[in-house]
Formats: structure tokens, sequence, C-alpha cells
């Protein structure tokens, strides 16, 4: 059993919040068993509130067409729309290729370990 205040239950439940952002930013309170049974019951919270099938592994994911899905699959930025948005809903993400340039990503990383030093290793932004 788990202890979400309202805010929180809402955002998990509108899929704004994750059981695992819940859990490690400390807004998921453990009231029984361990915290982890939560995480767990993610896929299954999803089915009820967002209509979204639990995968089983043993089944593969077909497009619109009947054709299997490429889990691994990549797409561009100018790709087309509509047909990320397909895998997106199946595959629930979509990995979007070179978005960034090498020294966009280098800033990033930058200002990744300046904010981590600001934060004196506490993992959260000052």
């Amino acid at each position: 059993m788990v202890g979400l205040d309202r805010e929180s239950w809402q955002g998990l439940v509108h899929d704004l919040e994750s059981t695992a952002g819940l859990v490690y930013s400390g807004r998921a309170r453990k009231l029984h068993e361990d915290l982890m049974h939560f995480v767990m019951w993610e896929p299954d919270l999803r089915a009820i509130y967002q209509g979204i099938p639990v995968h089983d592994p043993d089944l593969p994911l077909l497009d619109a067409k009947g054709e299997r899905l490429d889990p691994a699959s990549g797409f561009r930025l100018g790709d087309d729309l509509e047909q990320m948005t397909a895998f997106m809903q199946l595959a629930g993400y979509v990995l979007v290729e070179n978005v960034f340039s090498d020294g966009e990503v280098a800033m990033l990383q930058k200002e990744a370990v300046a904010v981590a030093a600001r934060a004196g290793g506490t993992g959260r932004a000052p």
C-alpha cells in the first residue's frame, strides 16, 4: 500500500506522473510492503486509467497494417508525424534521432553537471 497526496494521484491518473517518478521524488509514501510493488503496478494502472493494454511479451506488436512493429525503429525530425504518432501509441515511446547537434549535446551535458554541483549532490535542482 502506498500513500499519495491528491495532486500526485491525479498526475498519475492523467499520465502526467509515473510511479517511479513519484517514488524517487519522495512523493509516494510507503504504508505497507515495498514501494517497488507500486512501481510494478504501473502497467495495470495505465490499463485502467488510460486504456493502454498491458504488454504481453509473447504477442508481437502489430502496426495498423497488421505488420510486426520493430521496437528498435527510429525516426528523424522530418519524418511523417502520423507514422511517428502511430508508433508512439503502439510502442509507448518514439525515438527521434539526431534532434540535437554534438555541440548542443555537449552544452546540455555541461549544464547538467553544473546543476548537479549546485544541488550539492542531492539530485534536486536548487
